[in-house]
């Protein structure tokens, strides 16, 4: 059985679809990536890791964190020898216990929508903290079924109690290779300066 099925059955609510990101989700999101900082929220199989690492300068930090430790021994297979990378078996939300200064950027890929929101609430405390603290930049992706009616802002409205600014960037097409399917998107939120 596929690792990441697995871990869906396993774990439904923290992988949230059984199917993987796809490129055409990761690659936009890796290239949205500000600063020399990162910090990456439910890295996964290293999906968007493996992009965001393909645009991070060399002198560059990607901090990787991740729940489920097969996640973890996968994330530090395909990081071997790269060493920009430190993989995190712990809570997104204890980010500050293991980074000495806070991101430029922060790829989430937890499933907002799905988690208990008393989780939802302490990683966007943690995120919203980080984006002010260096003018920085915190993108979520998001699944959605458009088709059933189901519309990213629901999403959306959360992310507006604690970003000033928040844009949805949404995948065309449903099918891969340049869609995703389940449809996905990602936000780029900030706080205004001053």
């Amino acid at each position: 059985m596929n690792p990441f099925v697995k871990q869906f059955l396993l774990h439904p609510r923290a992988v949230s679809t059984p199917c993987e990101i796809r490129p055409s989700l990761a690659k936009p999101m890796a290239r949205s990536v500000e600063g020399k900082v990162v910090a990456e929220f439910g890295s996964g199989r290293g999906a968007i890791t493996k992009y965001v690492l393909r645009y991070l300068p060399s002198e560059g930090r990607l901090y990787c964190f991740e729940v489920i430790p097969e996640f973890c021994d996968e994330l530090r297979k395909i990081t071997e020898g790269d060493n920009r990378v430190r993989v995190i078996n712990a809570p997104a939300q204890n980010m500050y216990d293991y980074m000495e200064t806070p991101p430029d950027s922060i790829v989430c890929s937890i499933p907002l929508q799905t988690i208990r929101r008393k989780i939802r609430r302490q990683i966007l405390e943690v995120a919203k903290t980080a984006v002010a603290e260096k003018s920085g930049l915190f993108m979520p992706m998001q699944y959605y079924l458009p088709f059933f009616g189901d519309r990213p802002p629901r999403l959306k409205r959360v992310l507006d109690r604690y970003f000033s600014e928040v844009q949805w960037n949404p995948i065309c097409g449903y099918l891969p290779p340049r869609g995703h399917f389940p449809p996905a998107g990602y936000y780029l939120c900030r706080n205004k300066r001053g």
